[in-house]
């Protein structure tokens, strides 16, 4: 909780609306969820304090997964970061698309990248890759979205750096590629 201050304190003094918390992650991903989970009270009140919106991402899970544990948040005034690999990972994109959560707008963000690997293939988690060198369909995911009438952000959560250097070319593709997308919404 120490930690989460100093980030809401920063985040106030940077003039950020938002935190992105990880509820939960690492190698014990989601066993430890109902202890992390009460301490929802908490950082909703520091994050009252210094106006910020939480906003909890659906990070990769081990026990159960990110939607069941969306669930669990219900009764909480947050909202919800959408990373589109890691709903890949767990089959959950049709899921996630359909659900109140993308319909009452309570998903106001999402993560943009692919997702290489099979269901809950945690080994394919990396290296991040770009949109349409995986296996996200994401004709069906912007038509989703369209459907829920989402009027959120976007972030490009894909890197162009290799030890080769920094791909500008790659990352302009890209973002023109989304920019596409965004704007069919």
């Amino acid at each position: 909780m120490r930690l989460w201050r100093v980030n809401c304190e920063y985040a106030r003094a940077l003039d950020c609306r938002r935190a992105v918390l990880h509820l939960w992650g690492g190698t014990e991903s989601d066993r430890n969820f109902a202890y992390n989970a009460s301490f929802m009270d908490e950082i909703l009140d520091v994050a009252e304090k210094y106006e910020i919106e939480v906003l909890i991402e659906n990070i990769p899970c081990v026990s159960l997964d990110p939607l069941s544990r969306w669930h669990e948040l219900e009764k909480y005034d947050c909202g919800f970061i959408y990373d589109v690999r890691f709903g890949q990972l767990h089959g959950q994109n049709p899921d996630i698309l359909a659900s109140p959560y993308m319909k009452s707008g309570r998903i106001s963000h999402m993560h943009i990248s692919d997702f290489g690997g099979e269901f809950r293939d945690f080994s394919k988690i990396r290296p991040i890759l770009h949109p349409n060198e995986g296996k996200v369909d994401f004709p069906a995911l912007f038509s989703g979205l369209r459907d829920a009438g989402y009027r959120g952000t976007f972030t490009l959560e894909s890197p162009v750096m290799s030890e080769a250097g920094l791909d500008l070319d790659k990352l302009v593709r890209t973002l023109l590629w989304l920019r596409e997308q965004i704007d069919s919404l």
